[in-house]
């Protein structure tokens, strides 16, 4: 589950820096790496990715990073959801501090882990440095200035601010554009559909959260076997998956070093073989990760309570 969480967090870093169009399109024609790495040095975000996930203590999202969370104590078990809570802490000061301070790798990235399967967009808020719609808020047109000026002239009481409540006052349809955040999202949510495997009633609203483009993939696998699901087939219910068990020569030095990637190196780190998995066969604890830019993208998402 280790490897899986790298790959999520991977996946999620390369369409936060916007690399994952060019970077799609040259691993299509390219099969020895030769053609990646020509391209690496014009990508310097995409380099300082690659080497955030190296197997070295001061990488910042290398394992030895992932077991300093305090989550997951090297050589025990982690299922789905101990490793969103382990991706929260490597994106979530003071972690995120040194991260940024070292490589830059991930800056602007926040990340949030829902609870039991509800998202609370303040929570969200919260996260990404956005103002909470539950604190008081003048409206729109308004402003404290003004309201000083006319009390100090004419003795008069200032208004009250309005104060949006979810249940009494919610906030107007076009508060969102209202409320930037200074980050994007990674949203994970971790939940158990079934006993042993996921149960058929879930199925089709689980294809239906694989198949939305905010979903950067799902945590989870067969029974004691874990596997990256990076989503599903057009139609039907195969899901695609990476597998995290396959073996790699470490091969890494020169990028510790300031080096830029070897073409071996990169036709390592991205692999073509991909298992495909029946929906039914999925172990029943998964977590389901999406990617958002902007509060606006939260709000007009499917709604994950669907799948419960």
């Amino acid at each position: 589950m280790f490897r899986s969480a790298q790959m999520l967090l991977a996946h999620s870093l390369l369409i936060h820096t916007n690399t994952s169009e060019w970077l799609n399109a040259v691993c299509e024609q390219d099969t020895d790496g030769e053609e990646l790495r020509k391209e690496a040095h014009r990508h310097p975000e995409y380099c300082r990715i690659l080497k955030s996930f190296l197997d070295f203590p001061d990488s910042s999202f290398s394992v030895h990073a992932m077991i300093r969370t305090g989550h997951a104590p090297a050589g025990k078990w982690m299922g789905p959801h101990t490793a969103t809570h382990v991706l929260q802490a490597l994106l979530s000061p003071p972690l995120s501090s040194a991260r940024t301070a070292e490589a830059g790798a991930g800056e602007g990235l926040a990340c949030l882990v829902a609870q039991d399967q509800v998202v609370y967009v303040d929570a969200a808020d919260a996260a990404c440095g956005g103002p909470n719609l539950r604190s008081p808020h003048l409206t729109p047109g308004s402003s404290s200035s003004s309201s000083s000026s006319s009390s100090s002239t004419e003795g008069d009481t200032p208004a009250p601010a309005t104060v949006f409540d979810p249940l009494h006052n919610p906030p107007p349809s076009s508060a969102s554009d209202l409320l930037p955040w200074s980050q994007a999202l990674l949203l994970l949510v971790p939940m158990r559909l079934g006993m042993s495997t996921v149960a058929s009633q879930y199925h089709g609203s689980l294809l239906e959260q694989l198949r939305d483009r905010a979903c950067v993939g799902l945590l989870g696998g067969r029974p004691n076997r874990a596997v990256y699901v990076v989503g599903c087939s057009t139609e039907g219910d195969t899901l695609l998956g990476l597998d995290p068990h396959v073996p790699l020569e470490h091969r890494a030095a020169e990028m510790a070093h300031g080096l830029p990637p070897s073409a071996e190196l990169l036709s390592r780190m991205h692999s073509t073989d991909v298992e495909l998995l029946p929906v039914g066969a999925l172990d029943s604890s998964l977590a389901l990760g999406f990617y958002f830019r902007t509060r606006k993208e939260v709000c007009s998402c499917v709604p994950v309570d669907r799948i419960i």
